[in-house]
């Protein structure tokens, strides 16, 4: 998220007020498990659940401090031991697997809501085992705002564990161009019924985007578990900006719908590495008109040529299969995303493989056919991890005025971890698309993705290429309040024009710049990010200097 507030004041001297709280430790862990800890395949007695959770602030700074406790504690207390319970694969009267033990534990520590969390094996009177799961709850808080110098302004807000239940809600407000109002919200269930099923539900009706969607969805928790599916509606509407250096403002007002419902099997015994699904889809996709942007808000305008014609009214409807395989074992390793939290990387080799036939009896338009691909693998250790990925997708063309499609994704990234404050990482991401139908541009300007001090180019393209270096040292603080780390920031990119509505290419832009990172409490695993980053040979017209403010959990990403 980025708040796109100037006030960056009062987070600064938050951080600084953390930084110099003295603390006797440093950021509170779990200890590693012991080798008498783990299973010998003896009966479990008995589970009982510890959870602890990380002060946000300091008592010596009352009554502020006892404030801003308590109303966290109002808004996510204690995750619950029923909620927790849920998650692990063992219960009272199985044997104890260590498999199943080490797998349990990667699952809670996946949620958003919990930091860490151990699974110890203890002797009891009965001559069994009890287990004793220790869990450290995560602040899982939202807060976006935006709106400077006349753009639109709003405010989202939520909590992703409300009550302590694992279930998230997100709410947001705006104003926008024209004082035309925007309301939004957004809910998560990650128990749904007191089942391993993810329940999400969302809608939004503002100035430039208009949606709806519900999904269920059942994932591959762990590979003890056979089978897999999902099922979705959704509506969105939305207005894509196209980029040009001469013509600004172009938006396309885009419409789709859509519907998913598909699963997926193991096949084999338990860690076997292959599975296959099957797919029902159905998609409509329009476009309604073309506006231009203006300082009272979005007005109709003949559409230019590059985009009369190039978006028609699009269905599909199409039954599918797919085949995966997946072996993989989970390493955990701290100091990645966040900057002491644990992070369960998945070392081995992921590929998938999807074809996709269209139904003519549930369409208007005639039929085409897909094809979709992909492979991730990881290697290495804890001290070093080399992840190289690639993605791909084909639609056949139609006959008329729809074009075949291809999109096409990938690159590597490389860590290396002289120790668990220092971290070197050098990424290489590229993607490139042809006769995509929907409005489509590759730029500079992704939150995230992009290039660093390039965020105001209007350049667009159909092919990109981003290279980037960062080099990163948390501070010695030893303090529970907060963990800070600096980082230097170094990045290349290029744009090709390609098919892309206005699109140009590029020479290899380069931005430079340093970043500040902090975890509040330490151990967190949602992070600060404040990026400062100027540009090293801009094009005419873009500013000197770009800020960017993240707050989110970055784990999970390599």
């Amino acid at each position: 998220m980025i708040p796109r507030s100037p006030a960056l004041r009062p987070l600064l001297a938050l951080l600084l007020l953390a930084a110099l709280t003295p603390s006797r430790a440093g950021a509170q862990r779990l200890a590693p498990i012991s080798a008498a800890e783990r299973c010998d395949g003896r009966p479990i007695a008995a589970i009982e659940f510890v959870g602890a959770r990380r002060p946000l602030l300091s008592r010596r700074f009352d009554p502020a401090a006892r404030v801003a406790n308590e109303a966290v504690l109002v808004l996510q207390p204690a995750t619950r031991v029923r909620l927790l319970r849920r998650f692990m694969l063992m219960s009272v009267g199985d044997v104890c697997n260590e498999q199943q033990r080490v797998e349990s534990e990667r699952i809670l520590r996946a949620q958003s809501y919990i930091s860490d969390a151990a699974v110890r094996v203890l002797p009891h009177t009965s001559g069994g085992v009890r287990l004793r799961v220790e869990t450290i709850d995560e602040y899982v808080l939202y807060f976006e705002s935006w709106g400077w110098e006349g753009l639109p302004a709003g405010l989202e807000l939520g909590t992703g564990s409300v009550g302590g239940t694992g279930k998230g809600l997100r709410l947001l407000a705006e104003v926008g161009r024209g004082s035309e109002m925007g309301w939004g919200a957004r809910y998560k269930d990650t128990q749904f019924a007191g089942r391993p099923i993810i329940f999400e539900a969302g809608f939004a009706s503002r100035p430039r985007v208009d949606h709806w969607n519900l999904a269920f969805t059942r994932p591959f928790y762990t590979n003890f578990q056979r089978t897999s599916w999902q099922a979705s509606i959704g509506s969105f509407r939305a207005l894509y900006a196209l980029l040009d250096t001469a013509v600004h403002g172009v938006s396309v007002e885009y419409e789709r719908r859509t519907a998913v419902l598909g699963g997926s099997r193991r096949i084999g015994p338990v860690n076997a590495p292959w599975n296959v699904g099957a797919s029902m889809s159905w998609e409509r996709a329009e476009q309604t008109r073309v506006l231009q942007l203006r300082d009272d808000g979005f007005v109709p305008i003949l559409a230019p040529p590059q985009v009369a014609t190039r978006y028609p009214y699009y269905d599909a409807a199409r039954v599918g299969l797919s085949v995966g395989y997946r072996r993989v074992r989970f390493v955990p390793v701290r100091g990645i995303g966040a900057l002491s939290a644990p992070e369960d990387v998945a070392k081995g080799h992921d590929a998938y493989l999807a074809v996709g036939v269209g139904v003519g009896a549930m369409q208007r338009e005639p039929t085409d056919r897909t094809l979709l691909a992909g492979t991730t693998s990881t290697f290495g250790g804890e001290r070093a991890l080399l992840r190289l990925f690639g993605r791909s997708s084909w639609i056949s063309e139609r006959p008329g005025a729809v074009r075949g499609q291809t999109a096409l994704e990938g690159g590597a990234a490389l860590l290396r971890k002289s120790s668990e404050a220092h971290l070197t990482k050098l990424t290489i991401a590229g993607a490139t698309f042809r006769n995509a139908r929907v409005p489509t541009q590759l730029n500079f300007r992704d939150d995230e993705t992009g290039l660093l001090g390039y965020r105001t180019a209007d350049l667009g393209g159909a092919a990109r290429v981003i290279i980037a270096a960062e080099e990163r040292h948390r501070l010695p603080l030893n303090s529970r309040r907060v963990e800070i780390a600096l980082a230097g920031l170094a990045q290349t990119g290029r744009l090709w024009a390609g098919d892309a509505p206005f699109g140009v290419t590029t020479p290899w832009r380069t931005g430079v710049g340093l970043a500040l990172v902090a975890a509040v409490p330490a151990g967190a695993k949602q992070t600060f990010r404040l990026e400062v980053g100027v540009p090293v040979n801009p094009p005419p017209g873009l500013q000197g200097r770009e800020v960017r403010l993240f707050y989110s959990d970055r784990t999970g990403r390599f």
